[in-house]
């Protein structure tokens, strides 16, 4: 699987370092549920990617491709967060009212406000091909501490779309985003449920 070679190289490239040696360079690792950590200093920073519209990326000059992950000419100062002028950000979704989102294959949703409490969380995954797909996902909170609930771990083995669902109790108000390692075509709704 890329992943594994991708976190093989790079924690090889990254802890096989002599202790004569500078500081080890930065380096990108994939977790095999898609989440992103950036490796600074023997120490791993988990990311979430912002989104951006493509005249935005576009802008941004392009470097060399880090093929192994590892990011060699990384620079020697801390990294500023990147701020994008061209257009405003969004606000997060309303906290009550129904959130549904949708996508294609591994990517991280919008952000959206949840106000707390306990949420009905309804998922369906179509697959790209008649071989099925593996489809995992998982609901995370942008705040402190790290919250991660499990939305759905699924290998479908044919053509056909799966659907299921999960309950979330006593979420705490924060902002959310849906968390997708997937071959499928999916959608995700969740609704607010009486205490």
């Amino acid at each position: 699987m890329w992943t594994r070679t991708l976190i093989g190289l790079v924690t090889a490239g990254l802890l096989a370092t002599p202790a004569t040696a500078q500081e080890p360079p930065w380096g990108l690792l994939q977790a095999r549920d898609g989440t992103l950590y950036v490796v600074a200093a023997g120490v791993r920073h988990r990311i979430v990617p912002a989104t951006a519209p493509d005249e935005a990326i576009a802008a941004v000059p392009e470097g060399a491709a880090w093929e192994s992950g590892v990011m060699a000419d990384a620079p020697t100062v801390p990294i500023q967060a990147l701020t994008l002028t061209t257009t405003p950000p969004l606000a997060p979704t309303a906290a009550n009212g129904v959130i549904e989102l949708e996508g294609s294959g591994t990517e991280t949703s919008r952000q959206f406000h949840l106000s707390g409490g306990n949420y009905l969380i309804r998922w369906t995954a179509t697959p790209k091909s008649p071989a099925g797909c593996s489809h995992h996902g998982v609901l995370q909170a942008r705040g402190q501490p790290p919250f991660e609930q499990g939305i759905a771990n699924e290998l479908i083995r044919d053509g056909g779309r799966r659907s299921g669902e999960t309950r979330a109790y006593a979420l705490r108000p924060d902002d959310y985003f849906v968390n997708m390692s997937s071959g499928c075509d999916w959608r995700v709704i969740i609704t607010p449920q009486a205490p």
